[in-house]
């Protein structure tokens, strides 16, 4: 399994290598399901939205999202947060996706390989073309 992400917090430099890792890891996910199928071992590409770790909570997102403020608090990005997914939801928690790598690593998924499988509240859906 291998984690990616549905969104592209940066729209600045280096947006663009971030991007194209991105589609580099949904292609070397199918190719590797493809090459590794004849011996029944699964690739699936976990993508999920904010997730509730250090990478989301730091001080330095916080100014990302919030420049109007001097020291923006999380209560004070909570409402940018939630404007990313469908669902009106800031983040997913770690365990939401231990709970998909946990399924897909079971013998219930021992016929699901080669998926982009999205743990976003939606935000896919809501920003197809990633937010403006």
């Amino acid at each position: 399994m291998m984690p990616n992400t549905t969104a592209n917090p940066a729209m600045g430099p280096g947006s663009q290598g971030y991007g194209w890792s991105k589609r580099v890891l949904i292609e070397y996910t199918e190719q590797m399901a493809l090459v590794l199928a004849p011996r029944f071992i699964r690739v699936n590409c976990m993508h999920p939205t904010n997730c509730n770790t250090h990478l989301l909570n730091n001080d330095g997102l916080y100014r990302v999202f919030r420049p109007d403020l001097e020291n923006p608090t999380r209560e004070d990005v909570l409402p940018a947060f939630t404007h990313f997914q469908a669902m009106p939801i800031p983040y997913v928690e770690p365990s939401d996706i231990a709970a998909l790598a946990a399924f897909l690593a079971s013998d219930d998924a021992r016929y699901i390989t080669g998926q982009q499988i999205r743990v976003d509240a939606g935000s896919l859906l809501k920003f197809p073309n990633g937010p403006s």
